[in-house]
């Protein structure tokens, strides 16, 4: 089994997203002793802003490798060793804050590269085909607000954007360990953060 796990907050040891993400990943490898665990930091190491030139080799607009030269064949090589550790991972963990309502830039530049027309996505008469299968998807979401809270919900972009892009590529059942209300209070903070814990502690 192979982990691909990645986090996505500038908050460092005090981002409660990298927190849990860890706990998942402790969680799994527990369950599975012998999983192989393969970790990016999106922020200690960001990806470019994608570009045409640096579209994964596969995708069908990319222009041919051998026309590339310094930065941008660089930055192809790593769109590239992106999209592979994505197909190659038996499951996906993801630490995702809320950013001004939405994900980090920093991880929307991984999403650029491992939606792929052909790859990881098709399309038939009916719409868009998710081409990926047989991966575990969870995803270690933080919030200050408490956007599950209806009169709050219209500003929920974060866990229904991710769900939404992983079923995209076929990812259907995605995974949600989520705190929420961060910034409320500290009485309802350390609420979310135990009870997020604990829906850690159950995953199967």
């Amino acid at each position: 089994m192979i982990i691909l796990h990645m986090d996505s907050s500038m908050a460092g040891e005090a981002s409660i997203s990298r927190q849990l993400s860890s706990q998942v990943v402790d969680r799994l490898t527990t369950l599975q002793p012998q999983a192989q665990v393969i970790y990016r930091d999106l922020v200690a190491n960001p990806l470019a802003h994608l570009t045409r030139a640096i579209l994964p080799s596969s995708h069908p607009i990319a222009p041919p490798v051998d026309s590339l030269q310094g930065e941008d064949l660089a930055a192809r090589a790593a769109s590239d060793e992106v999209l592979q550790e994505f197909l190659r991972a038996d499951a996906i963990v993801i630490g995702v804050p809320m950013y001004n309502l939405t994900i980090p830039s920093q991880l929307r530049a991984w999403i650029d590269r491992v939606i792929v027309p052909g790859t990881t996505l098709g399309y038939s008469a009916e719409g868009p085909v998710g081409m990926i299968k047989d991966k575990r998807a969870i995803l270690a979401i933080s919030q200050g607000g408490a956007y599950s809270h209806p009169q709050a919900s219209h500003r929920e972009f974060v866990q229904s954007y991710m769900t939404s892009v992983l079923n995209l590529i076929g990812l259907d059942e995605v995974e949600v360990v989520l705190a929420e209300g961060l910034s409320i209070s500290p009485e309802i903070r350390s609420e979310a953060i135990d009870a997020a814990r604990a829906k850690v502690e159950a995953l199967a």
